[in-house]
């Protein structure tokens, strides 16, 4: 082969490998362009501006406008509020003296409320009401217009057309934005397995419905179980998926209390006693009296100038402090505290110097036990009772 053939032969091989090399370039070029487009994260096709959330800055959330009270630190005016105790604690009687509270815009137990029409769905003891409203009305606690009762017609909270058909109800006779006081929860649910998470859940998701609907407040009672002390019956989502739960408790055959176990907004160690006064309406045919109970909220005792409340009048500051300490402490163990524990429990929630507390802490619990909310009996203090 002479050195031209050569030459030209030599010369087409590097122009051939030159051009395969180009491909092969442009090849790895393109597998890297797409490798890195691979990385990038793509915006799914179902996603557009009308389908994203809505980001609040923390300074707008600064300027939103504070919680708005149905009862004053409470409960608010919209929410789910399940008020709850075991049979015969007067929980019926608490929810229709809450209710003519509210209708009449009147504080309860001494808490400012917020007048708005009430709707009272009586599901058992259609019978009892009659005498129930006698006896307020003896009271003048009868609101004129704001006061409505559902009695024992046929509801189901576990059917979504029922919830329906009560929200076009109420809405038509008593407007947005009124309370829904529903007695009970087991027969507003009849035949659901309260212990059933699925069953509850179903039931607590239609009454957030309700509630989203009328634009008010519902309120629900509703039974402890066997154990009274692991709070209200059923499954547990209903405790935690609910905006308020209002505890009622028997302390006496006279005398009861409530007390705020959840709140959303709100922390409260204060305990509310009551008790269940029984009126004469008549009597019947055959010479029997006729009667029924209405609330006196605080303790109560008797005199010769009649009933009066010793807990929920004025006191002074330091006083209440001491008040609202040990009727909790009393609340919840059995056992009194001697004079001495009283006082270290007050001294340490008094507003003064440290030196004087226990000091004032004393000044304050001989003040109630002068004015006869507390009695000390064998070096210790015990609730005063209605007589």
């Amino acid at each position: 082969m002479n050195d031209t053939l050569k030459r030209n032969l030599d010369s087409e091989y590097v122009q051939q490998a030159a051009g395969n090399s180009d491909v092969s370039d442009s090849q790895g070029n393109k597998e890297a362009v797409d490798l890195e487009q691979e990385k990038k994260p793509s915006k799914p096709d179902f996603i557009n501006s009308t389908t994203l959330y809505t980001l609040t800055p923390a300074l707008s959330v600064l300027e939103m406008p504070p919680q708005k009270w149905l009862v004053k630190k409470i409960i608010p005016q919209t929410g789910i509020v399940v008020l709850y105790g075991p049979s015969g604690s007067g929980k019926s009687f608490l929810a229709l003296h809450l209710a003519t509270a509210i209708a009449n815009g009147e504080k309860w137990f001494g808490s400012i409320t917020e007048m708005v029409p009430v709707v009272y769905m009586a599901l058992e003891g259609e019978s009892g009401y009659s005498a129930r409203l006698k006896a307020l009305e003896m009271q003048s606690k009868i609101p004129e217009s704001h006061l409505s009762f559902i009695f024992s017609q046929q509801f189901n909270a576990h059917s979504m057309e029922d919830i329906e058909r009560l929200a076009d109800s109420i809405i038509k006779s008593s407007g947005h934005g009124c309370a829904i006081i529903i007695d009970t929860l087991s027969q507003a649910a009849s035949g659901v397995d309260e212990n059933s998470s699925q069953s509850m859940s179903r039931i607590i998701s239609h009454l957030q419905l309700l509630q989203n609907l009328v634009g008010g407040v519902v309120i629900v009672i509703h039974h402890t179980g066997k154990d009274v002390s692991r709070g209200m019956r059923g499954h547990s989502l209903i405790h935690a998926a609910i905006d308020v739960a209002l505890e009622v408790s028997v302390v006496s055959e006279n005398s009861r209390n409530w007390k705020l176990t959840k709140s959303r907004n709100e922390v409260s160690n204060t305990v509310y006693p009551f008790s269940l006064r029984r009126i004469t309406l008549a009597t019947d045919e055959d010479g029997d009296e006729i009667s029924s109970c209405v609330i006196d909220e605080g303790l109560v005792e008797n005199s010769g100038r009649g009933s009066q409340s010793i807990l929920h009048r004025s006191l002074p500051k330091n006083q209440e402090v001491a008040r609202n300490i040990l009727m909790q402490a009393l609340s919840t163990t059995s056992a009194q505290p001697t004079m001495d524990e009283a006082v270290s429990m007050v001294s340490q929630n008094l507003d003064c110097e440290k030196s004087r507390q226990r000091e004032r802490a004393k000044a304050s619990i001989d003040g109630l036990v002068s004015k006869g909310i507390f009695n000390l009996a064998d070096g210790r203090l015990h609730l005063k009772m209605a007589s």
